[in-house]
């Protein structure tokens, strides 16, 4: 065969090569797609406003985010076994482009007429929240409560008191109401002539018979009355009030001293007397009273089972549909509820919100194995992510941050969450604290020592590193010569583990003694929020995109070209790929860079506005790369022409 002959059919294969893989780009569009693994993960939302129709049939849901509303119309029981609060929940219609809802009400004769109060205007529905029509008068104002009174309705603004009286067509202000941000309304149980306002400087007003008094000093969260005694009680000056006389006079009701102050309240009246609900503040429990507030008793206690879901979760909205039957809405974990008055607690889905993910970890030495680090703990696959479990139910909430499993016994797994470190030692199945030494410090990272796994690096907001040598028994935070209170990342030199670089709020920290001392290096105006080492260079995700150091930290420079100065929080060097990473933003999804970082380009697809707090691969899988964002987990399948 002639060397031309030989040289047409080298050319010949290479264009067959050639169109091959310009066939396989073309069916396997990129970037590819991410694939939605968050079968088993637990919603997340901060329910901020709980409303209930007359009947108590009908419920709606609010949560602090762009069209957060959600209705239920069987919060009627059927059966005992389903006393808890609505057993299907339906999210409203967009209330409008990005409209975040802060209050609603429901009209006493019409479960489907319902106002909501946004932070800019509000809109009604007359079908239960199918359409929405706005109130162009309440436009530009933030309104936080609603009050459906006799003489008509009012609206809780943030440049005080509203009122219409012809159904909300117009609106016009209320002579004589204070001028102070309107927080809370109610009427008097037994009077509805007279409107209790609670505001947000000047405490609770009170109008009688067109006659205004009251107000001062104080912040009012709530107010709630009883039918039955027609008391009214009102959660002010981080305590709890009472009045029996209109307001002229209002007394304290006693609360627990060793709590934390009150923030929401409800009550259930009975013919035995009034029952009180009460969450209080920096998720410290929630509390009920029997007897007016003398005594109270916490709900969120540990029991024979552990910790309810309730315990490490802040109430934001209480509704007592009666005396036994109660949803809480909490700071981050969505809805619950109780049909035994506080006795169990259950988890409601009413459709708001995401599986907010902050941590993921695949087993490094079972294949299969994965754990999620959610807002309500520790969640773990057995099936590569296809489903999840909660395996820390029976502490309560935890808001997981780190995850890590000991490099010498795979049975045993940390988590680092706002309230210190908890450890496994089967694997996930049963959890305890571990953290002594230091109280209630937030976790946001886990580093082993190369050659001695006791020693243990903790990043930390409010102690800078934490560091054990013993396992965990025992910690102490080492940060003689940091300049700042919060450490997000620590990076080991595998060479002399004695150096430590440590990514802060205020710049990069390294230490030559093990954390005996540190110093400042570079980057003080920006917050380092991951690093990396690959190919001898290191890696720091901040504020301002990616930067790269070719000399061991000493100096640093911008390596962000077709990223720009997207806020970078996740970082992942490929380990059999060199020259690959992958870059975690906040609000745009991911990024990859085939050139160590030199160029970048988005490598999202569906992703593409997503919060990306963790990116990990298949050690079993070279191929499968994982994800924790705001929207849930999600995996990707990669694949290289």
């Amino acid at each position: 065969m002639s060397q031309r002959h030989h040289l047409s059919r080298a050319l010949a294969l290479l264009l067959a090569g050639t169109l091959l893989v310009s066939a396989l780009v073309a069916a396997y569009p990129y970037p590819p797609a991410w694939r939605d693994a968050s079968a088993g993960l637990r919603r997340t939302a901060a329910i901020n406003a709980l409303a209930a129709s007359a009947d108590r049939q009908t419920v709606y849901a609010i949560s602090y985010q762009p069209n957060g509303l959600a209705r239920s119309t069987d919060s009627s029981p059927r059966s005992e076994a389903e006393r808890g609060g609505g057993r299907t929940w339906q999210r409203a219609a967009l209330l409008g482009d990005q409209a975040v809802p802060l209050s609603v009400a429901v009209t006493p004769d019409d479960p489907d007429r319902v106002v909501v109060g946004l932070v800019d205007g509000a809109r009604w529905s007359t079908n239960g929240g199918a359409t929405w029509t706005d109130v162009p008068a309440l436009a530009g104002l933030s309104v936080n409560a609603w009050l459906f009174a006799p003489d008509g309705l009012y609206a809780g603004t943030s440049a005080g008191l509203r009122a219409s009286t012809d159904g909300g067509d117009t609106w016009h202000e209320v002579p004589g109401a204070p001028d102070d941000a309107v927080l809370c309304l109610l009427l008097d149980p037994a009077d509805p002539n007279v409107l209790y306002v609670g505001t947000d400087r000047g405490g609770v007003y009170v109008r009688e018979a067109g006659n205004w008094r009251g107000g001062g000093q104080g912040h009012a969260n709530a107010l709630a009355g009883d039918p039955a005694t027609g008391a009214v009680y009102a959660v002010a000056l981080h305590r709890i009030f009472r009045t029996t006389d209109h307001g002229r006079t209002w007394q304290d009701v006693p609360w627990p001293a060793d709590v934390w102050a009150p923030l929401t309240l409800a009550v259930a009246s009975t013919p035995a007397g009034p029952v009180l609900y009460a969450g209080a503040v920096e998720n410290s429990g929630l509390y009920r009273s029997t007897d007016e507030g003398s005594t109270w008793q916490r709900l969120d206690g540990p029991t024979a089972a552990g910790y309810p879901p309730l315990h490490g979760a802040t109430a934001l909205s209480l509704l007592a549909l009666d005396a036994d039957r109660v949803l809480v809405g909490t700071d981050g974990i969505g809805l619950l509820a109780t049909a035994n008055g506080g006795e169990t607690w259950q988890p409601v889905d009413v459709s708001l919100g995401t599986p907010r993910l902050a941590a993921i970890l695949p087993h490094p030495t079972r294949p299969g194995v994965a754990y999620a680090g959610a807002a309500d703990g520790v969640y773990r696959s057995t099936d590569g992510g296809d489903s999840w479990q909660l395996v820390t139910g029976a502490l309560g909430r935890l808001d997981v941050l780190a995850l890590a499993v000991h490099p010498l016994d795979p049975n045993t797994v940390y988590a680092g969450t706002t309230t210190g470190v908890y450890r496994s030692t089967d694997g996930g199945n049963f959890w305890h604290p571990w953290m002594t030494g230091i109280e209630n410090v937030t976790i946001y990272s886990f580093t082993f020592h190369p050659t001695d796994p006791a020693i243990i690096y903790a990043g930390s907001r409010g102690n800078n590193v934490c560091r054990t040598t013993n396992g965990g028994v025992s910690w102490a935070p080492i940060h003689n010569g940091l300049e700042t209170l919060t450490a997000f990342d620590v990076l080991v030199d595998a060479r002399n583990p004695q150096v430590l670089t440590i990514g802060t709020v205020e710049g990069i920290y390294r230490s030559g003694d093990g954390g005996e001392s540190w110093e400042k290096l570079a980057l003080g105006e920006l917050s380092i929020f991951d690093l990396a080492e690959a190919g001898g260079f290191l890696y720091a995700g901040t504020t301002d995109g990616v930067y790269v150091s070719r000399d061991g930290g000493s100096t640093w420079a911008a390596q962000r070209q077709e990223m720009g100065a997207q806020t970078v929080i996740a970082l992942l060097a490929d380990p059999g790929r060199p020259g690959v990473l992958y870059a975690g933003t906040i609000g745009a999804g991911v990024y990859r860079s085939d050139d160590g970082g030199v160029t970048w380009r988005a490598w999202s697809r569906n992703l593409a506005g997503a919060t990306i707090y963790d990116l990990a691969l298949d050690p079993f899988d070279e191929q499968r790369l994982y994800a924790a964002t705001d929207q849930g987990a999600f995996t990707l399948t990669l694949w290289v022409p």
